[in-house]
């Protein structure tokens, strides 16, 4: 039987990633810049082409697992997820969860304190906050965010309900601004939110 049009669409999306990704390069980046025009945080279009639940948007999901470092535990379906972002695609989140030591750190320290949802509730707020944007590094934020609270309870427990509220809230809440980007809540919010919380937790 002949191949649908979108069936070899699909085929092509796959090996264009997968060849980027063996590279190390950022022209997926740019070509997710360009297919999400309009958007802050979701990638709705890249949803249209894979969408959630379809055997593409899994086997995309497992070319990105192949290159995360070995100490990154988030899943194919996770992933799945977090393909759901254009901040998921950005330079800055795939340096991070392809730098082994630096997650294989936060993972065990984020998993010791117990923190609800995990490694994977961070990286969501992450990826949804930080869109298009370079800055700051995810991975600098996240380490600061483990010095602020330490092992507080407290202030992990008030920090998990605004990792809540970030992944369950609609982008415009976060994205909704002025020309000068002021009122921006992006990945900056969230680590300057985590400073303050680490201080009333204390």
């Amino acid at each position: 039987p002949s191949v649908r049009p979108h069936e070899e669409f699909g085929h092509i999306l796959r090996m264009y990633i997968r060849l980027d990704l063996s590279l190390s390069g950022t022209s997926m980046w740019r070509f997710i810049q360009t297919l999400e025009e309009g958007s802050e945080s979701l990638a709705g279009n890249f949803n249209n082409l894979a969408p959630e639940g379809s055997l593409l948007r899994m086997a995309i999901a497992e070319e990105f697992r192949r290159v995360f470092s070995e100490g990154c535990t988030i899943t194919a379906g996770e992933i799945s997820v977090l393909l759901g972002y254009i901040g998921f695609f950005n330079p800055s989140f795939q340096r991070f969860v392809q730098d082994g030591e630096a997650v294989s750190q936060a993972q065990t320290f984020i998993d010791n304190v117990g923190f609800k949802g995990g490694m994977f509730a961070i990286l969501e707020a992450a990826a949804k906050l930080i869109g298009r944007e370079q800055e700051p590094y995810i991975g600098d934020v996240v380490a600061q965010v483990m010095e602020f609270f330490g092992f507080n309870a407290v202030s992990w427990q008030l920090f998990g309900k605004v990792v809540q509220a970030v992944r369950h809230g609609e982008e415009r809440r976060f994205f909704n601004c002025g020309a000068s980007g002021r009122d921006r809540f992006g990945l900056e919010g969230l680590r300057v939110c985590a400073k303050e919380l680490g201080k009333a937790g204390q």
